[in-house]
């Protein structure tokens, strides 16, 4: 509509830059070329003015690029902020915080010197240990809350702690299973493994299976 809007303006406008036209027309009409020339410019603002507010409209040109832009916006935003802490050494880790980015989280990567003093602090036993440990904080209708993510755990998984907001302490994918995200095997390798939820407590359940 829009379009239609600005071609008719457009027409107008060629017609004004040729006097033959106006002429003619005034010719036709009995009417003074000075009398033709003000309406047909009175429509042609009109025109131009139509054509505005239709692609401001809801569904108009302007308003749908607009919307797209914002719908781009937000889409490239993080899900969530994640902080690592990772032996500087440690290769896997650092795979594992690409896989999250790459599914759209926002990795704060942290070298620690005792790994062992991260994981106590963080309540993990040692049966539920694996080379990093994560923190992953979501809002609930409590307020904050803040998820252990201990290994290799998919991001898949972690996309369902922020849709779920389950009531545990956190994931963990106990080892370095081969096939796990950031354990890749040249070979195309995979083992079997379970993401374990797990509690104050120590208490876990299979959250799924690999």
């Amino acid at each position: 509509m829009a379009f239609l809007w600005t071609f008719i303006a457009a027409l107008l406008l060629e017609v004004l830059k040729w006097p033959g036209a106006c002429y003619a027309v005034s010719f036709a009409s009995n009417l003074k070329t000075d009398q033709m020339i003000m309406p047909l410019k009175l429509l042609l603002s009109i025109c131009l003015i139509a054509a505005g507010l239709v692609s401001l409209a809801p569904g108009g040109s302007f308003s749908t690029a607009y919307a797209g832009q914002q719908d781009e916006a937000v889409s490239k935003k993080p899900l969530s902020q994640i902080t690592m802490f990772k032996s500087p050494t440690c290769g896997c880790c650092a795979k594992w915080a690409q896989h999250l980015r790459d599914n759209g989280f926002s990795v704060k990567e942290i070298g620690a010197r005792s790994m062992a003093e991260v994981k106590r602090g963080a309540g993990i036993s040692s049966k539920l240990r694996s080379c990093h440990t994560a923190f992953l904080k979501v809002e609930d209708g409590a307020g904050e809350k803040t998820y252990v993510i201990e290994g290799h755990v998919p991001a898949k998984e972690v996309k369902r702690l922020l849709t779920e907001k389950p009531d545990i302490k956190g994931l963990t994918v106990p080892g370095m299973p081969i096939g796990s995200p950031g354990m890749e095997a040249p070979d195309g390798r995979t083992e079997k493994y379970d993401v374990l939820s797990f509690d104050d407590e120590g208490d876990t359940a299979v959250f799924e299976s690999y």
